[in-house]
């Protein structure tokens, strides 16, 4: 499976979807938990990352044209718990002081697939296609791009709901 930016579908994720939910807490545990170990495995169900924010959050993915998730975001809006930076960062300035409660939310577990990251899959790609130049794979210098792509048509998905959500 190559991955190149052409063949990306971006798109939010409604709670009801289980399946695609399911690669997106799959995806947010092989990040979180075994590549980074920022959570625990034993607080982790069946090799899925998912918390109790994940009902209040508006989520998105980013998708291969064959569906298989390789980024994944999400948009937690600010209500019935408080956001997490409050929660987790309470010595931080209250937003609740300046009057603009209901009016932010939180952007939380932003992930890109590693072999997407590390070139992987694009590497492959290129080696099947011959792409050499001056001794190294096109990929070497794709992967860091494509990554940066991916995190800016998630990004680009946050922002359009914010602005639907005013």
């Amino acid at each position: 499976m190559a991955v190149l930016m052409r063949n990306l579908i971006y798109t939010k994720v409604d709670l009801s979807d289980a399946g695609r939910m399911k690669e997106i807490h799959r995806l947010r545990h092989d990040v979180y938990v075994r590549e980074c170990g920022f959570i625990r495995p034993e607080d982790c169900q069946d090799g899925l990352e998912s918390d109790e924010y994940d009902t209040q959050a508006v989520h998105f993915a980013a998708m291969t044209e064959d569906r298989q998730v390789v980024g994944t975001v999400r948009l937690i809006l600010p209500a019935p718990r408080i956001l997490p930076i409050r929660k987790y960062c309470p010595h931080l300035k209250d937003p609740y002081a300046a009057g603009v409660h209901g009016r932010h939310a939180e952007i939380s577990r932003l992930i890109i697939n590693q072999r997407l990251r590390e070139g992987k899959e694009l590497r492959k790609h290129c080696e099947r296609q011959g792409r050499r130049e001056e001794g190294i794979y096109a990929a070497d210098a794709l992967s860091p791009c494509v990554a940066k792509c991916v995190i800016i048509g998630l990004c680009g998905l946050v922002f359009e709901e914010s602005l639907r959500r005013g």
